[in-house]
């Protein structure tokens, strides 16, 4: 009866704490860097924003820093997809880079709808609304 109880209290143990792990709020840099992430998409979404090089290379600069801070995080966390999707977001933000700097507006527009993919579909698979926030899934 006793080896019972043991077991059945590791078991509620080990059950508690993968419930606690299962939504984590992510640390402060990452949260940060979801931020400046959504800030370019926003500040590159606006009416002639395009047009606008000078922005298009301050905001795709800022991407890339925010990019490789996701990708730590998610290779830290050994989640796979997500690290694949933070890659390819990345490197839409090293696309936007180039295109900036070849003055590109159709480039600028691509580049921000391949990132803006990239963003929704990790958003769907590893993020989920709680009342204060979101967390990670």
């Amino acid at each position: 009866m006793r080896r019972l109880s043991l077991a059945l209290t590791c078991l509620l143990v080990a059950s508690l704490t993968v419930a606690t792990r299962a939504a984590e709020k992510p640390p402060a840099d990452f949260q940060k860097a979801m931020k400046d992430l959504g800030a370019a998409m926003g500040a590159l979404a606006k009416p002639g924003a395009s047009e606008d090089f000078a922005l298009a290379t301050k905001q795709a600069q800022a991407s890339k820093d925010a990019f490789a801070v996701v990708v730590k995080y998610w290779n830290a966390k050994g989640a796979a997809d997500a690290v694949k999707l933070a890659d390819t977001g990345a490197k839409g933000a090293a696309d936007l880079l180039v295109s900036a700097s070849l003055s590109s507006s159709e480039g600028i527009q691509a580049a921000m709808k391949d990132m803006g993919a990239t963003c929704q579909a990790c958003h769907t698979a590893h993020r989920e609304k709680t009342a204060d926030g979101f967390e990670i899934k």
